[in-house]
């Protein structure tokens, strides 16, 4: 049950990872052609700024951070721990996951009140051409720190069961 709840986790962090991809690459199609009806055409494509604001850029920000956290490659800053015993690095990775988790299960959760918040008043923004509805894209926050607490969760406790990995040509203090 577990093994196919992490493969779950894992599949949808992947899944939001690409999808990111396929926005980043919509949002440089979507320039390139507002650049191109603006300066060929004298015809600027409409709400390129405002949809690259506040969908493109918000996408890609928050959506991906469960995939770099299954690898574990968000920035670190470990130098203090890496002289340390197998044992005691071992403590401060449970607690780092630990902290992790409830940080960003916090911040999913007060995104979500905000989210809520906007969909209630169906948030937009005035375009020159029409108005944006913002409140779908106050949701990725809601899913992606969500995911990523989740993602930081199931590390928890993959680590506590797995126990420190002694390192046999170092000396255990």
């Amino acid at each position: 049950m577990a093994h196919a709840l992490e493969k779950a986790i894992a599949s949808i962090a992947n899944a939001f990872l690409a999808l990111t991809c396929l926005l980043i690459a919509a949002m440089a199609a979507h320039v390139t052609l507002d650049v191109f009806f603006r300066y060929l055409l004298r015809a600027p494509l409409a709400a390129t700024l405002e949809i690259g604001t506040y969908y493109y850029m918000i996408a890609a920000t928050f959506l991906p951070f469960a995939a770099v956290q299954l690898h574990r490659d968000h920035i670190t800053v470990d130098f203090v721990v890496m002289g340390m015993s197998a044992s005691w690095q071992w403590r401060f990775q449970i607690l780092a996951d630990a902290l992790g988790a409830i940080t960003a299960g916090m911040v999913a959760y007060y995104s979500t009140i905000a989210a809520l918040e906007k969909s209630v008043i169906a948030e937009y923004t005035v375009t020159q051409y029409f108005n944006l509805p913002l409140w779908p894209s106050r949701w990725m926050p809601v899913l992606g720190f969500g995911l990523f607490s989740l993602v930081l969760l199931m590390q928890l406790i993959r680590t506590a069961i797995r126990g420190p990995i002694v390192d046999r040509t170092r000396s255990e203090t």
